[in-house]
C-alpha cells in the first residue's frame, strides 16, 4: 500500500489510537478515546453496508485491528469499560464476529474477507467477552488479575448485566430481525468448532450465565444434543455434566 493511499484509510487512524492504548500508560488517554470513539463505532457496527468512508475496503482491512484493540481498551480502566459498556451495540460489535463463520457468509464469503480476515481476529473479542463477564461476577479485579477470593452471591445488578450478555441475539437485527439463536444458545457451537483453551473459556462463560438463570430451551437442547456425540474430548467430559447441571438447575 502506497503512502498517501495508507494515510488516507481510517485503518491509519485505528493503528493509532491501538498504538497509543498499548505504549502510553496514561489512563486518561482511554478514557479519552471511550468518550469519543462513537463515529467510529457508528460506521464499523454496520455489517450490512459495511463501509468506512464510503469504502467497503477500509471497512474490512480495518475491522480485524478494531477487535484487537477492544480488549486494552476495556481492560484499561473501570471508567474506560463502564463508558464503553453503555455505548449502543458495542456487546453486539464484540459477540456477533464470533459467529460470522457460520451465520454470515455474505460478510466471510466476500473477497475481502479473503483478503483482509483471519481466524487469529476472532481472539479478540473473546478474551474480551470472558474479562468482562469475570469482572462482573468479581473473579478478576480492575487490573485483570485473579482475586482467588471464595465466590460470592451476584447482585441483581450483576446478574441483569449477565443475562444482557447471554440473551444478546448473534446476528445483527438487520441482517435477520427473526433471530432467536442467543448468544447463550451460541456458546455450544463455539465449543464444538474452537481449540482447548478457547473452549474453556467458553464453558466458563455458559456455567457463569447459566448460574445467573440465563438459561432457554434452546441452550438446554444444544446442551443435551452435545452430550450426545460422541466426539467429546476430556475437556466436553470435565466441563460438560457441571454446565447440564446448573442448566437444569
Amino acid at each position: 500500500v502506497g503512502q498517501d493511499e495508507f494515510i488516507g484509510s481510517p485503518l491509519v487512524w485505528v493503528v493509532f489510537l491501538a498504538n497509543s492504548l498499548n505504549y502510553l500508560q496514561d489512563r486518561d488517554i482511554s478514557i479519552e478515546i471511550a468518550e469519543n470513539i462513537d463515529p467510529l463505532f457508528k460506521c464499523i457496527r454496520d455489517d450490512m453496508t459495511r463501509e468506512l468512508f464510503g469504502e467497503q475496503k477500509f471497512w474490512y482491512e480495518t475491522y480485524p485491528t478494531f477487535l484487537a484493540m477492544l480488549p486494552n481498551l476495556v481492560t484499561k480502566s473501570r471508567k474506560t469499560r463502564d463508558i464503553l459498556l453503555q455505548k449502543q451495540k458495542l456487546l453486539d460489535m464484540i459477540i456477533q464476529p464470533l459467529f460470522w463463520q457460520m451465520y454470515r457468509p455474505d460478510i466471510m464469503t466476500d473477497q475481502l474477507a479473503v483478503k483482509y480476515f483471519s481466524p487469529r481476529m476472532f481472539t479478540p473479542p473473546m478474551h474480551t467477552l470472558y474479562f468482562i463477564v469475570a469482572r462482573i461476577c468479581n473473579q478478576i479485579n480492575d487490573e485483570g488479575q485473579q482475586t482467588y477470593s471464595i465466590p460470592e452471591r451476584l447482585n441483581k445488578d450483576e446478574m441483569k448485566q449477565l443475562s444482557e450478555i447471554g440473551y444478546k441475539a448473534i446476528v445483527s437485527e438487520a441482517y435477520d430481525p427473526k433471530c432467536d439463536i442467543t448468544f447463550m444458545a451460541g456458546l455450544l457451537d463455539l465449543i464444538k468448532l474452537h481449540d482447548p483453551t478457547s473452549k474453556q473459556i467458553w464453558y466458563y462463560m455458559l456455567n457463569e450465565m447459566g448460574t445467573s438463570g440465563c438459561v432457554d430451551n434452546r441452550v438446554i437442547n444444544r446442551a443435551v444434543c452435545h452430550g450426545s456425540k460422541s466426539t467429546l474430548d476430556h475437556i466436553d467430559a470435565t466441563k460438560l455434566p457441571h454446565v447440564l447441571f446448573v442448566l437444569l438447575h
